[in-house]
């Protein structure tokens, strides 16, 4: 039987059973096992997004999408300093307690979900222009995370080291969506809406970049997954338990672009190295991370992977608004 007890995240028993995939009815108290009357609960086991149904995209907000996005660009540089600190001050509780406390928990959950609604719509997936508010709840990219759980203090500790494998599949993935973005701009410029197919795998691209985000904020102990998206349900520890609402399906040719991005990425690192080689010094010509940031701009990666520092566990987005003014003019 697979899965494992772990604490009820939301705290009306001592464990909640968790089947590998999510949490499900049956909890335990005082050694005692029962199945909670409230039957399986509605959190979330990992960082789920969701980008609502598809529709046509007003062609000059696409043709104008970055000079659009300027104004976030400067609210998400200013927000992600204030989170910066926040990140500071919940890495020292979390390796003292265990726990992000709630309302740096809250925040940063606000400043998360802000980041992907900026890259949903900088990625052409939604046409509605996102709102200032971090709060906001009425708008089609919702991104939902799990409650507070216990966080593995050693996990804590070495997190940037955990995170460093799923940290260089983001960035190669966010190279690749961006030079992959030149040519969807002109699709979704042309047909007024983004195909099905690239679609799907924007948006798993943008969840993968997501939970991998909410994973260096100490938003959840899990490990980043599901690229490729969702596969079936895991049972276990009782009944079997419904699907999940809002899973993520991904065709063949969805997993195929994805590996695409993938590959664009890749190719794209090595052409870097080889056309701007270190000094003697070490030193590159180009600062990577400026040229990282910059593809972000363009609808490329999510924020900026952080250095090997607590203090940098909010992705960066201060070179965002700056780089904005060089991509829009390189598109027009």
């Amino acid at each position: 039987m697979s899965g494992e007890w772990r604490s009820d995240p939301l705290a009306r028993f001592e464990y909640r059973w968790w089947d590998g995939d999510r949490y499900t009815e049956w909890v335990a108290r005082d050694g005692e096992q029962l199945e909670d009357p409230a039957g399986i609960p509605d959190v979330p086991a990992t960082i789920e997004t969701g980008f609502g149904p598809d529709r046509a995209q007003n062609r000059w907000t696409v043709a104008f999408r970055i000079v659009l996005a300027i104004p976030h660009l400067v609210w998400i540089t200013l927000v992600t300093i204030g989170a910066v600190f926040v990140v500071i001050a919940g890495w020292f509780v979390a390796l003292c307690t265990g726990r992000l406390p709630d309302d740096m928990a809250r925040f940063l959950t606000h400043v998360l979900r802000y980041h992907t609604r900026l890259l949903a719509y900088l990625y052409l997936l939604r046409d509605d222009y996102p709102p200032f508010d971090l709060a906001a709840d009425d708008y089609p990219v919702a991104v939902a995370v799990p409650p507070g759980e216990r966080l593995n203090r050693w996990a804590v500790l070495f997190r940037i080291v955990l995170a460093l494998p799923v940290l260089v599949v983001v960035n190669w993935l966010g190279s690749g969506v961006a030079l992959a973005l030149l040519v969807l701009w002109v699709v979704v410029l042309v047909q007024g809406r983004m195909p099905g197919m690239s679609a799907q795998a924007l948006g798993a691209v943008l969840r993968f970049q997501t939970r991998v985000w909410g994973y260096l904020m100490l938003l959840t102990p899990q490990y980043p997954r599901a690229l490729y998206g969702d596969g079936p349900p895991v049972t276990g520890g009782g009944p079997a338990v419904p699907e999940r609402p809002g899973p993520l399906a991904l065709g063949v040719g969805a997993k195929r672009l994805v590996t695409v991005f993938l590959v664009l990425g890749l190719a794209q690192a090595v052409t870097d190295n080889l056309m701007d080689p270190p000094t003697e010094s070490g030193a590159r010509s180009a600062d990577p991370v400026v040229v990282v940031d910059a593809r972000v701009a363009a609808g490329a990666s999510a924020v900026g992977p952080p250095a090997a520092d607590p203090s940098a566990q909010v992705p960066d987005a201060r070179s965002l608004a700056s780089s904005a003014s060089s991509v829009a003019a390189d598109r027009s």
